[in-house]
C-alpha cells in the first residue's frame, strides 16, 4: 500500500513537474521513506497527545531523529518493521522515563553517566556504514563530522539541564533517548560480527 501510494504521488509529481523518467525509482524510494516517517511522526504524537505528554515526543523526535539522520544505527527490513520498532522505542523511552522520574529516581550521578556513556558510544561509532545504505567517503565524513558535533552539543546540554531545568524540557527523556540511539548503533555491530 505504502509503494502505491510513493508510485501516485510520483505520477502526480511527473504531471506537474515533468523530469526524467530515469529518476522515478529515486522518487518512489523518497516518497516511501517520507510516508514511512511521516506516519511513525504522526503516530508518536498522535499517542503522546492521548496523554498529554507531546513535549516528550517533540524532545525525543528532535533528539531520536536528528542523531540517528546522520550516525544511522539498526535499520528494520520493512517500512512497517520500522513503524512498529520507532513506535516502541518511543514507548520504551518514555515509560522508562516516567519510571525512573516517579519510582525508581536514580541519583544524578546516575543519569550524568547515562548521558555521557550513550553520547561516548554514539561518537565512537558515528556514523554506522550500512550495506543498503552506502555513503562516499566525502558524505561518510560529512555525516561524521555533523554527527559527532550533534552528540556532543545535545549530551553538553542535557548535562547543562540537570542543574539549571527548563520548563517542558525533560533531561532524564534525552538522557534515554541517547540510550536509545546508541544501543541502535550496537546492534548492527553485533549482526555484521555474528555473519
Amino acid at each position: 500500500m505504502l509503494n502505491r501510494f510513493a508510485n501516485y504521488l510520483t505520477d502526480m509529481m511527473y504531471k506537474y513537474f515533468p523530469t526524467a523518467h530515469s529518476s522515478r525509482p529515486v522518487y518512489v524510494y523518497g516518497f516511501e521513506l517520507l510516508l514511512s516517517t511521516g506516519c511513525s511522526v504522526a503516530s508518536i504524537m498522535a499517542l503522546s497527545a492521548v496523554f498529554s505528554l507531546v513535549h516528550y515526543a517533540l524532545l525525543f523526535l528532535g533528539v531520536f531523529m536528528s542523531l540517528r539522520l546522520f550516525n544511522g544505527g539498526f535499520h528494520a527490513k520493512t517500512y512497517g518493521k520500522c513503524f512498529l520498532v520507532t513506535n516502541a522505542v518511543y514507548l520504551i523511552v518514555l515509560l522508562t522515563s516516567l519510571f525512573v522520574q516517579n519510582i525508581a529516581q536514580i541519583s544524578m550521578t546516575g543519569y550524568l553517566l547515562i548521558t555521557v556513556s550513550a553520547a561516548t558510544v554514539i561518537y565512537v561509532l558515528s556514523p554506522i556504514k550500512h550495506v543498503n545504505h552506502p555513503l562516499s567517503e566525502r558524505q561518510y565524513r560529512h555525516n561524521q563530522k555533523i554527527g559527532r558535533i550533534l552528540v556532543v552539543v545535545i549530551a553538553v546540554a542535557n548535562c547543562i539541564l540537570f542543574f539549571y531545568p527548563l520548563p517542558f524540557i525533560n533531561p532524564v527523556l534525552i538522557s534515554f533517548t541517547l540510550m536509545a540511539v546508541a544501543i541502535m548503533m550496537i546492534i548492527p555491530q553485533f549482526t555484521e560480527r555474528r555473519k
